[in-house]
């Protein structure tokens, strides 16, 4: 069975819509594969903060083959698969937000702020010390750009090398965690 869409929204009805042609798979975990593979025991995960979803072309057969090795059956082996692997996802927006997507809940001591006093500059305000590193990434999640980050209360940085679009900007702290901040250019 194949997705052609797929709504996914918050409690305010906020959130996107993917619409899909050609041959699509869908699936949505709240944890991603390096969480699921860094653990021997489901007992072992940290409690979820964000989920993962996966579009893929086809999938192989069912199961992880963590309890084994996976012997998918002739007919559902990924090589033997006839199939154009071609495939468009298209996202909307839902609700009230411009790309249907929030910036989450920052939950530390100190609140950061990310605010656009002109189209081409974007300014985070709050208690950086906590933060060792910081990454512009597009939706699919390539970092195009790194940031130097200082001990003071703000950075600031320019867009003007980006495209229109939406942008995430990653803060990764000290013990491993990060921040997620997005913006739009």
């Amino acid at each position: 069975m194949s997705l052609r869409r797929l709504d996914l929204t918050d409690n305010e009805g906020n959130g996107f819509r993917v619409e899909t042609q050609g041959q699509v798979d869908f699936s949505i975990l709240p944890y991603d594969d390096h969480e699921l593979v860094d653990v021997e025991h489901w007992w072992e995960l940290k409690a979820p903060v964000y989920n993962t979803a996966h579009f893929d072309a086809f999938q192989q057969g069912l199961g992880s083959g963590s309890c084994g090795p996976a012997e998918t059956i002739e007919p559902y082996l990924a090589a033997k698969q006839k199939m154009p692997m071609k495939y468009t996802l298209r996202f909307t927006p839902l609700g009230g937000l411009v790309t249907g997507i929030s910036s989450p809940t920052v939950f530390s001591e100190t609140k950061l702020q990310i605010s656009q006093p002109d189209t081409n500059t974007v300014v985070v305000k709050g208690n950086l010390e906590a933060y060792h590193q910081a990454e512009i990434l597009n939706l699919q999640g390539m970092v195009l750009q790194q940031l130097p980050l200082t001990t003071a209360q703000q950075l600031r940085f320019s867009t003007a090398d980006l495209d229109k679009g939406t942008y995430l900007l990653q803060l990764q702290r000290t013990d491993g965690t990060h921040t997620t901040l997005k913006f739009c250019r």
